[in-house]
């Protein structure tokens, strides 16, 4: 059988060509081997960093693989098992074979298995940028890189995204970091995000058509970067870029807190195969669930802040729903410490008319899914909070005269929470203790229940059903939400308030 290999000498001298006859063969359809000399071109996004000085290396892994086609058979790639492992060594029909001696033009792309690499014809590959978690061995995964030349030479593949590398630099920093989140704002329509990318290559040049499906962010996925003396480097694969301008809004949590930092991009380009590198000092110490809020607009790990104020509250998420990240919110939910008791029910007990339209029945199990209705129905669609006939509504809504929120500019006023709400507080301690400190109306009742709270959501299984009218509430021996007919009068009230 014929074998042609042909060796890779070296990236800056020319490469020579050899064969051997071993069983030769005039028979076309007899497979041979051929060994392809694939370089990496310098300028790399495959970074092994040796240190900070922006000093990095490149070179295939062992699951690399190429897929190859000829210039003038594009609808028949060869083989794809074209591996780094192997030398790149690939099975080929005699015909081919004649054709890589005698340096037929061959254009090919990289893959692996293990990447979000995904091949489509013979000359076009995406890229999925997802999942992605910040280290800096992770980018290979989505490191495209694309070759052309004569293969009796060297075939040099060039990288088609670009990474950009954020180097932090900030005492308040330690631990590991555990979570990561970047979003971007474009003040030119210019994205710099994308969750996946198309690229169709041709014969003319080592770059592609490229067209992206853009994201306006990228969260990590389960990161775990040391952080050493308060500096750490993340790393994040982009498509490439140019002029790209806006606001680049970073979120990290880590052993030491919660930290954000916005970042200005004007006309900034994110040329493919290069690293573009910021550092990152000064960071805001950004509030964390669990944390107390205090009246002046501040939080801190303490029930009371240094100047002896009183906590009003505890953040229970830091996720908003869309409606009240629009009306200005950014933080997440604070529920209060303290609680009133509307000494009243809910609202009116049965019937359709009974739930104020726009709210949305819920059913029981998909309750916790509602994070809208305590803001539609007190400040965006209705005026519950305003409205004797709610008294639950309307104590929550007059918690702002006893803490008012003046230092909290971008605050939605205190409203009564949903019963998504209320699962995420029942995950926080402070929450629970303060229940178990404070709430003075939790007398047993039938059955081991023990008098709850008031939420917003309803509950309808049958409109004819005073139980399936229901408001949510929860036990409190054991707290977990359950449902109630509205006309309860034993329980309680918490308010939230958005910020």
């Amino acid at each position: 059988m014929k074998k042609i290999y042909v060796f890779l000498i070296g990236i800056l001298v020319l490469g020579l060509a050899s064969c051997s006859t071993d069983d030769s063969t005039t028979n076309a359809t007899k497979s041979a081997q051929v060994a392809l000399n694939a370089s990496i071109n310098t300028g790399s996004t495959r970074v092994t960093e040796s240190d900070k000085d922006n000093v990095f290396t490149t070179a295939w892994g062992t699951g690399d693989a190429l897929s190859v086609s000829f210039a003038d058979d594009t609808s028949n790639p060869m083989s794809l098992n074209w591996k780094a492992s192997n030398d790149f060594i690939g099975e080929v029909t005699d015909t081919q074979a004649q054709q890589f001696a005698k340096g037929d033009s061959i254009y090919g792309f990289n893959y692996n298995t293990n990447s979000n690499i995904t091949l489509g014809s013979p000359f076009s590959a995406s890229v999925d940028f997802t999942g992605q978690n910040g280290a800096c061995d992770n980018i290979a995964k989505y490191d495209l890189m694309y070759g052309k030349g004569d293969p009796s030479k060297i075939v040099s593949f060039n990288h088609q995204i670009c990474v950009l590398r954020l180097d932090f630099n900030d005492t308040q920093l330690s631990g590991t970091i555990t979570d990561a989140s970047f979003s971007f704002t474009s003040s030119n329509n210019q994205s710099l995000f994308a969750n996946k990318a198309d690229y169709t290559f041709n014969s003319t040049t080592h770059n592609a058509d490229l067209s992206t499906t853009d994201a306006s962010s990228l969260t990590l996925s389960n990161p775990s970067i040391a952080i050493t003396n308060g500096q750490t480097s993340v790393y994040l694969a982009v498509p490439a870029r140019t002029s790209v301008s806006g606001t680049l809004a970073i979120k990290l949590t880590c052993t030491s807190g919660t930290y954000t930092k916005n970042i200005t991009l004007t006309d900034k380009n994110f040329p493919s195969a290069t690293v573009q590198t910021k550092i990152i000092t000064s960071l805001e110490k950004g509030i964390s669930v669990g944390d107390y809020v205090y009246s002046d607009g501040t939080w801190g790990s303490n029930e009371k802040d240094s100047n002896g104020n009183e906590a009003i509250g505890v953040l229970i998420s830091d996720s908003l729903s869309q409606e009240e990240k629009d009306a200005g919110a950014t933080h997440g939910y604070v529920m209060s410490l303290t609680e009133v008791k509307p000494n009243d029910i809910w609202g009116p007990k049965e019937g359709a008319a009974a739930l104020p339209s726009p709210l949305k029945n819920y059913k029981l199990g998909e309750d916790t899914q509602d994070f809208n209705s305590g803001y539609d129905g007190t400040y965006k669609d209705l005026n519950l909070g305003t409205d004797s006939n709610y008294p639950a509504w309307e104590a929550a809504y007059n918690y702002n005269t006893t803490s008012p929120l003046t230092n909290f500019p971008k605050a939605t006023g205190w409203y009564l929470p949903t019963a998504g709400q209320w699962s995420k507080a029942l995950k926080v301690s402070e929450i629970i203790s303060s229940i178990s400190k404070t709430n003075q109306y939790n007398n047993p009742i039938n059955n081991g229940y023990y008098n709850g709270y008031w939420t917003s959501t309803t509950i309808y299984e049958t409109e004819d059903n005073d139980l399936g009218n229901a408001a949510i509430g929860f036990y409190q021996s054991q707290p977990t939400l359950y449902k109630s007919g509205k006309d309860d009068k034993t329980k309680s009230v918490r308010a939230v308030f958005a910020f």
